[in-house]
């Protein structure tokens, strides 16, 4: 029993290496409730907001990963700024 949640914990891992989660999504991944606070409380997730979390591993690499982890947690309409936006685009290479 051990091995097969050892083994939905890896998948998942594999799965959202990248990405900032909800409970329900990974409920709907596997793994339950009790799972899922578990893990959180053994230091697996990092609550970053109420009701979104990452891998305490997380690594957000590029920077649309962080502008597509940041709109997941921002509730209603947001605004990019100016050198976010030229960054993207690819005509600075300032880094935030």
């Amino acid at each position: 029993m051990r091995v097969k949640k050892d083994n939905m914990l890896n998948k998942f891992k594999n799965a959202y290496q990248k990405s900032v989660f909800t409970v329900s999504e990974a409920i709907e991944f596997g793994l339950t409730r009790n799972e899922f606070y578990s893990l959180t409380k053994n230091g697996e997730f990092e609550r970053i907001e109420r009701g979104h979390y990452r891998l305490k591993d997380y690594e957000s690499i590029s920077l649309e990963d962080r502008l597509r982890d940041s709109a997941k947690v921002i509730r209603g309409k947001s605004a990019v700024c100016l050198i976010t936006a030229l960054t993207y685009y690819g005509l600075s290479d300032m880094f935030i």
